[in-house]
């Protein structure tokens, strides 16, 4: 009997084994587009709503775009912050959360004041982070001095991160048209901004996730060495943001000290890997416009 019972405990295992080996089957489902030729899913939530970004009618660039937010099978145009205004202004959704909220870059109608392209969509435009919440899409606050912000990540309190310009001038930016060092942010539910700041020494730093708790991973560096999201590196550096082959910029946690006993300060920046391409936050292919995971 007890030789039986083991042949089939056997004939079980190897049954369950072969069952969890077996190739899951996924169907594919094509979100559409806002009326354009293109679209790009970026992130999804618990609840399985997509946000990203699609062309338009009039946005056949193949980089221009406008941020959407897809659920059950609806695809919803967010806009952007320029309406009706600047008909060719272009928004992304980078992230939502179960409540429907979503968190969105987009450019205004006006240039920007030093040339800069913050959000890589080549018009020179101001760009700001924005959440867009019960059917209306509002930016969120910068840092003092900055012009541009973006918004990577958001969870589901309402917490939103991405980085802000500052209004402090670096001539050694790697990106050519960059003036203004930037910084991580947090945006609370209510819109309020608090100021993740770079490892002691770096000059910049951007945030790309943040979890239930609030603790937000990023990148740590300095203006002469972190490539700004989601502009390609220039030459000489790797393909992976905030890394260069000397390897002087650093994936980062900032973690409220009482919940990870850190040194004691509110905002607590550590050193999460090697400083090795890919490790960051963020990597994304030569030439791409961002890669999430």
């Amino acid at each position: 009997m007890k030789m039986m019972l083991a042949v089939m405990a056997a004939g079980s295992l190897f049954g369950t084994i072969a069952s969890a080996q077996s190739p899951t089957r996924y169907q594919v489902t094509d979100l559409g587009t806002l009326g354009g030729t293109y679209s790009a899913a970026y992130a999804i939530d618990d609840t399985g709503r997509v946000a990203g970004g699609s062309a338009r009618p009039n946005q056949t660039d193949g980089v221009s775009q406008t941020a959407f937010l897809w659920h059950r099978g609806q695809l919803t145009d967010l806009g952007t912050l320029g309406g009706n205004t600047c008909p060719d202004c272009n928004s992304e959704a980078a992230a939502s959360n179960p409540r429907g909220e979503t968190a969105v870059i987009s450019e205004i109608s006006e240039a920007d004041p030093n040339g800069e392209d913050f959000c890589g969509f080549g018009t020179h435009r101001q760009c700001l982070a924005a959440v867009w919440k019960n059917g209306k899409l509002t930016p969120l606050p910068l840092l003092p001095g900055g012009q541009n912000a973006q918004a990577y990540s958001m969870n589901s309190r309402g917490d939103v991160v991405g980085f802000s310009e500052t209004g402090t001038r670096d001539p050694t930016c790697t990106v050519p048209s960059q003036v203004l060092r930037f910084e991580a942010v947090k945006w609370g539910a209510h819109g309020e901004i608090q100021r993740l700041p770079p490892l002691e020494g770096d000059t910049v730093s951007f945030a790309f996730g943040v979890n239930e708790r609030g603790q937000t991973v990023g990148v740590s560096g300095s203006c002469d060495n972190t490539s700004l999201p989601p502009n390609a590196p220039p030459a000489g550096l790797t393909p992976c943001y905030g890394t260069r082959m000397a390897g002087h910029s650093t994936s980062v946690i900032w973690a409220e000290a009482r919940q990870t006993m850190l040194r004691p300060a509110l905002i607590t920046a550590v050193t999460l890997s090697a400083r090795r391409c890919c490790q960051t936050a963020a990597c994304t292919p030569s030439g791409g416009r961002r890669t999430r995971a």
